[in-house]
């Protein structure tokens, strides 16, 4: 069996010297897009100190939840859109969205209220 087979789409073959790399789409699948634990949110502004940048065309799954009832919204390239249908999230229940992360834009995260989060945003 050759290496390529043995890692399937995570490895390629350099065409320059013809040895076995890591695939750039595998080194960045399952890297977290953000990480936080009892962040305190002010109502309103950037959840995140500094806004994601998608290096490339990727999906990601976010999961939150948050002490306190209200919305959430995903700050795109500064223009934020409400999700979860503009309704507020209700306290202490975890969410999950899945979302399309284009090249070169930046994410960040918006809460109507000010609360205690958790989050956990993975590029899958």
């Amino acid at each position: 069996m050759s290496i390529l087979e043995q890692f399937g789409n995570s490895m390629s073959i350099n065409p320059s010297d013809g040895k076995p790399q890591p695939n750039v789409a595998a080194t960045i699948v399952g890297s977290l897009a953000n990480n936080q634990t009892n962040a305190v949110v002010i109502a309103n502004t950037n959840i995140f100190t500094a806004n994601y940048t998608a290096s490339r065309y990727s999906k990601s799954v976010l999961q939150v939840t948050t002490n306190t009832s209200g919305v959430l919204s995903l700050v795109v390239d500064g223009a934020a859109g409400t999700l979860n249908s503009g309704i507020a999230l209700t306290a202490n229940a975890w969410y999950e969205f899945e979302i399309s992360l284009l090249s070169g834009s930046t994410y960040n995260l918006q809460l109507s209220v000010g609360a205690i989060m958790q989050i956990k945003w993975q590029v899958i």
